[in-house]
């Protein structure tokens, strides 16, 4: 099972409505663009307050910042995003809902028995992480994981690579090959052991 992780614009966003996605939005919006153009006494016809409408203005700048902030994980993320984004809503004096929050999931699970394609996954999901312009605090914690899952696969791909090219071919001897290649070694001048190290050593 893959693991999931959330790439959040803000954490506590206080009075928020919860919408559920773009097409719910987009629906009761269009209800509400119906009814406003129906008739003098709609949602468009009233007059607002100077506070209302800087208020308005507030809403509408953050949520154009959310979207990009939203679209900017989804794009670097690639592949590995699981699905679209996900929104928190909060009405206006306008009766209309903007965007004050959002999140998107993305696939952070190492890939079984891959060093290299984990090392990979792990740079595009730091990427994603950071992609947006001021990423949020949970951008940069995931961001801190996938570091850490790089380095480690990055540490697991080099042993992989130095014991394969230290053993071509086989496994590490056993006791019985260890004795042998132990006694074969005895006159072995130090420097033809240099391409493999200088510190071998066997337990017999």
């Amino acid at each position: 099972m893959s693991d999931a992780i959330g790439l959040n614009t803000l954490e506590n966003i206080p009075a928020l409505i919860l919408a559920g996605g773009m097409g719910s939005r987009d629906q009761k919006q269009d209800r509400q663009d119906a009814r406003g153009n129906s008739g003098a006494g709609g949602a468009d016809a009233v007059s607002l307050s100077p506070e209302a409408e800087k208020q308005i203005q507030k809403l509408r700048e953050r949520d154009r910042e959310v979207r990009a902030h939203e679209q900017a994980h989804i794009a670097a993320g690639g592949q590995h995003v699981s699905g679209g984004a996900s929104f928190s809503y909060q009405t206006g004096p306008d009766g209309r809902q903007y965007a004050v929050g959002g999140s998107v999931r993305i696939d952070s699970s190492p890939v079984p028995g891959n060093p290299e394609a984990t090392e990979e996954k792990a740079r595009a999901v730091r990427r994603a992480a950071l992609a947006p312009a001021s990423p949020s605090a949970t951008d940069q914690s995931v961001a801190a994981k996938a570091a850490a899952m790089e380095s480690k696969a990055r540490s697991e791909k080099t042993e992989h690579t130095e014991g394969a090219s230290l053993h071509p071919g086989r496994p590490w001897p056993g006791p019985e090959r260890a004795a042998a290649i132990y006694a074969a070694m005895q006159g072995v001048p130090q420097t033809a052991l240099a391409p493999y190290g200088t510190g071998i050593s066997f337990v017999i």
